[in-house]
């Protein structure tokens, strides 16, 4: 039986003056504030258990129950309009009763669960584990609270069977199979509810406080589970020198709890949170071993892989994009269900039978930059996309003169379209190069494919040695920001180096200015906005994969017959670097952090000694 408690009492004043520039331009005098917080847990398990062995089959049993409740309180106030900071925030019904705001709260949660385990061998050879546990949630609605969470495994290890062993070549055969579901109910603590919030109106000139419904309930919220069905196999050979796991893999994820967006139709407020989706990971995992010794050096070598495909088998129904026709066999609509059926997330979108986080893009026009004059052929535009030369403005105007747009754009101009600008290629075939109708999956998301890893060890006499390396590859990041590789520019804000150096530019009534530059990578700079340079597009799609140098360690441990004339048991000294390395193509801050510009990852580099008596 074990019990444990955390218990966090914070409170936090703040008070900016009413000599700030920024109150004083603003005229909007001293700000208070006062924030209180009081987050309580408390965790009980109790575990009893019993174990014996009769003959060459041993049982072990476990029974258990466990609670957990979790408790937050809050309160908030603050105000402005303070005419001196004599009272700072101590006074705050002295400020402007407009501002003055009051906010108190308290939510809570609790789990409860009822657990077992049977663990049952014979001659060490055959295993089976069944277990289960019964999960209660007050997340969940009424009927729903409590879900059952079985799972079972067995294990067979040939090595031991006598027909394996003739056979001298493994040192260690496992072979084990296992099914098993689990629960998730991390959703708000209160989402099966519809949620209220306070809103500040005028009525009558006086200032009021009233409620208005900030969340939709959903009375039939339950249970996510999922359930996991594995397969592997455990090898030895050479005394187990050699060394190697494989498993198979599929999960099943059901009654993913989410919170869909909802028609603006509905107004301002926030979705319930349903069971609505189904995502399908399956895949493979292999980890492969060498380790050995050749007199005093000692090496180990482990290289780890897998393989994931994800896949979300249930969410708000297919994409359907097609043409509607009339009886003479005309097109007469272009219909799409994108807004129905697709949400944002996970660096892409989520689209039923489509990857978890796919991407949804526009793709470049490809031509072959072979228009000459006349009459426009659809395939003799520029030939990546940009307009870089006059025979590639030549071909865009003349496909605007034949009825055609660009984004519906059907005007040249520096303020429409204009050299150094991307055009993106016409899917539907409707006419209008790169409107929403043209964007379609990638076939790539920002969830890796594939990771590795690679762990290097050494010994030798009191030198010892450790090298860890790390990587993701099969994923695409998308990437468009303003400071970094964007291509607008803002009064008092820059633009990055690689795009000041390497951003197009043509100016058709002086082409030998020495400016220009008609093989840049970026499109041309434009002032506030990228213009549909900015659109969502394949050219802002770069590859994720890397590999990363993830710490190494060298140490040194002193002899024990020297160290115990001091008393000392083993004195260790080490020197480590962490995030040493990244080889990537991916030109933003780190792959592994994805597109948020954030505080990276830091190298590291540490001296240090471990001691002991």
């Amino acid at each position: 039986t074990s019990f444990g408690f955390d218990i966090t009492n914070s409170k936090q004043n703040r008070y900016e003056s009413v000599n700030l520039p920024t109150r004083i331009f603003n005229k909007a005098g001293g700000y208070a504030k006062v924030q209180t917080q009081y987050p309580i847990t408390y965790q009980n398990e109790n575990t009893i258990s019993y174990h014996t062995t009769i003959g060459e089959h041993f049982i072990s049993v476990l029974g258990g129950f466990t609670w957990q409740k979790y408790n937050y309180e809050f309160m908030n106030g603050s105000a402005s309009g303070f005419k001196n900071d004599v009272n700072l925030y101590h006074a705050m019904e002295t400020g402007d009763p407009v501002t003055r705001d009051i906010q108190t709260g308290e939510s809570s949660w609790g789990l409860v669960s009822y657990l077992f385990r049977l663990n049952y061998s014979f001659k060490n050879k055959y295993m089976l584990t069944i277990s289960g546990r019964q999960d209660g949630s007050s997340r969940l609605t009424e009927g729903n609270k409590w879900a059952f969470f079985p799972s079972v495994a067995l294990a067979w290890r040939a090595s031991e069977e006598k027909f394996i062993q003739n056979l001298k070549i493994f040192s260690n055969l496992k072979i084990r199979a296992s099914w098993g579901k689990l629960g998730n109910n991390a959703s708000g603590n209160y989402d099966w509810q519809a949620n209220y919030s306070t809103n500040k109106v005028v009525i009558d000139s006086s200032p009021t406080t009233g409620l208005a419904i900030s969340k939709l309930g959903n009375s039939f919220l339950e249970w996510e589970s999922t359930t996991t069905t594995n397969v592997g196999i455990d090898l030895g050979f050479f005394n187990n020198r050699l060394t190697g796991e494989f498993d198979w893999y599929n999960k099943m994820t059901t009654g993913i709890l989410f919170t869909p967006s909802i028609p603006l139709s509905m107004g301002k407020v926030t979705g319930s949170t349903e069971n609505i989706a189904e995502v399908r990971n399956r895949g493979v995992e292999l980890t492969l071993g060498w380790q050995d010794n050749i007199k005093d050096f000692t090496y180990r070598i482990e290289g780890n892989f897998s393989y994931n495909q994800n896949k979300v088998m249930k969410y708000k129904g297919e994409l359907a994009k097609y043409w509607e026709y009339d009886n003479a066999g005309n097109p007469t609509r272009f219909v799409s269900n994108y807004g129905d059926v697709a949400q944002s997330g996970f660096g892409g979108v989520i689209v039923e039978n489509r990857m978890l986080g796919e991407m949804y893009l526009r793709q470049l026009y490809r031509g072959n930059g072979s228009y000459s004059g006349g009459k426009p052929d659809i395939n003799a535009g520029p030939v990546d996309g940009m307009i870089r030369t006059e025979s590639d403005m030549a071909w865009v105007k003349a496909m605007i003169a034949d009825g055609y747009k660009f984004n519906g754009v059907t005007k040249v101009a520096k303020d429409q379209l204009w050299y150094g600008d991307l055009i993106y290629a016409d899917a539907n075939g409707d006419g209008n190069y790169g409107d929403t109708n043209d964007m379609n999956f990638t076939g790539t998301s920002t969830q890796p494919r594939y990771n590795f890893g690679l762990n290097l060890s050494a010994t030798y006499k009191g030198f010892d040695f450790y090298m860890l390396w790390a990587g993701s590859a099969g994923f695409d990041l998308y990437w468009n920001h303003s400071s970094y590789n964007g291509t607008r520019t803002e009064n008092g804000f820059g633009i990055s180096q690689r795009v000041a150096d390497n951003h197009y530019f043509y100016d058709p009534e002086n082409p030998s200015d020495s400016r220009t530059n008609i093989t840049a990578e970026y499109p041309r700079i434009t002032d506030q906005t990228q213009r549909d340079n900015g659109t969502s597009s394949v050219f802002w799609k770069y590859k994720g994969d890397y590999v990363k140098l993830k710490n190494i360690q060298i140490g040194y441990t002193i002899p024990v017959k020297w160290t115990r004339k001091f008393m000392v048991e083993k004195l260790r000294f080490y020197f480590s670097g962490e995030n040493l390395l990244t080889i990537t193509s991916y030109p933003g801050l780190d792959p592994e952090m994805g597109t948020s510009i954030t505080y990276p990852l830091t190298r590291q580099f540490a001296f240090g000694a471990q001691l002991s008596f």
